[in-house]
């Protein structure tokens, strides 16, 4: 029996694009070469996958939980902020 290679293939396109949701849970957003940019540090991860942006949120941005809870209308306004901050300087360059 054969295996499936266009399912595989699907299941890891699905997994390696961006979701709207990683913004408010780990402050990235999506630049315009289609790669995760964290919205603190604008530092890029070359993989979009969820452990990546998830591993590199919790070794630099810890406090970030505690300063501004997931779910919170604080985080919303903070991550509001700093992709408003992320667009600007996009345009200026």
């Amino acid at each position: 029996m054969a295996l499936s290679k266009p399912i595989t293939s699907k299941l890891k396109e699905r997994s390696r694009t961006f979701h709207e949701e990683w913004e408010m849970q780990y402050c990235f957003t999506e630049s315009k070469a289609l790669k995760p940019i964290c919205l603190i540090c604008s530092t890029t991860i070359a993989v979009a996958k969820k452990y990546n942006l998830e591993r590199h949120f919790k070794q630099n941005h810890s406090s970030i939980n505690k300063n501004y809870p997931e779910g919170s209308s604080l985080r919303a306004e903070f991550i509001k902020k700093k992709k408003k901050k992320y667009l600007v300087s996009r345009i200026c360059l």
